[in-house]
């Protein structure tokens, strides 16, 4: 099976897309957690790095390895000013399927 390609980052939605992919690409055990769903907050410097990071609400198993996903995720920088302002405060959600 063959990877979709990483997402590029123009865009309020597409940065948004870019940033869920990248932890995606570090969450391995997805199918374990069919069914369940987590959501997680993560706060983004200027640059795209991690500067905050915590659960939501959710399932708790889920949403230890979505924390330490987005912690090993190499993040993208954000294409502009502008975008970084509007998501320097994500809120992500996670529902394996």
């Amino acid at each position: 099976m063959q990877n979709p390609p990483v997402p590029v980052a123009t865009d309020l939605k597409s940065y948004y897309d870019a940033v869920h992919f990248a932890i995606q690409t570090q969450f391995f055990d997805a199918d374990h957690y069919i069914g369940k769903t987590c959501q997680i907050d993560i706060d983004l410097d200027d640059k795209g790095q991690l500067s905050g990071l915590h659960m939501r609400t959710g399932d708790l198993s889920l949403c230890t390895e979505a924390l330490y996903a987005a912690k090993h995720a190499e993040l993208p920088a954000p294409p502009s000013a502008e975008v970084h302002e509007k998501t320097k405060h994500m809120v992500i959600m996670f529902a394996p399927q």
